[in-house]
């Protein structure tokens, strides 16, 4: 999807094209936000809100994990293993698929942290965000999770979340902070 979308985009900025284009039904990752929000309205759609991804995630039985409320095996899914690891084909573990009775999503766990539309705020109360807006540069909040240095999830399940660089100066100066993040794009339903 997103090679026909730079075919169709000829003028997009050479940091459009994903670092592993060309790999079969791998997601698009290594993106800037811009890149994300872009494809997204060339599809009718846009980013996710980070409350729409959680939602997502957890299923309608709002479980931990998308996959139910138990941790998984490292081995079960594809997350996230940090630097120098590369996305795998979507949709290509039986675990991480969200449950009930709608269409499931695939590898909300990981494979790629995601991006969301919304600029990152500091859940703690009174907490100082304003961090995330200033300089010029916009920090976004991504969801999906790496696995931690013993290969085990954050306990947060579904709501963990990190800031990263949107946009701004620091999107040049830190390519390799956003080589596995990638995103997924939200559109209104259809009319039947």
């Amino acid at each position: 999807e997103y090679d026909a979308f730079l075919a169709a985009t000829p003028a997009a900025p050479a940091m459009f094209v994903p670092q592993n284009r060309g790999l079969p039904r791998a997601p698009a990752t290594g993106l800037p936000w811009a890149a994300a929000q872009a494809f997204c309205s060339h599809a009718k759609g846009r980013l996710p809100t980070e409350e729409e991804w959680e939602f997502a995630a957890r299923g309608p039985d709002q479980y931990t994990f998308p996959w139910g409320n138990e941790a998984a095996s490292a081995n079960d899914i594809h997350a996230h293993r940090g630097p120098g690891t590369s996305p795998v084909p979507v949709a290509t573990t039986a675990k991480d698929v969200t449950r009930g009775d709608h269409t499931p999503l695939h590898d909300m766990a990981g494979n790629a942290q995601e991006w969301t539309g919304q600029v990152w705020r500091d859940p703690r109360t009174g907490a100082d965000a304003e961090w995330a807006t200033q300089g010029g540069m916009t920090y976004r909040a991504v969801r999906g999770w790496p696995l931690d240095k013993k290969g085990a999830f954050p306990l947060e399940g579904a709501a963990f979340r990190l800031p990263l660089c949107a946009t701004g100066s620091c999107v040049d100066k830190f390519p390799e902070a956003r080589a596995n993040v990638g995103f997924r794009c939200v559109r209104p339903p259809t009319a039947p």
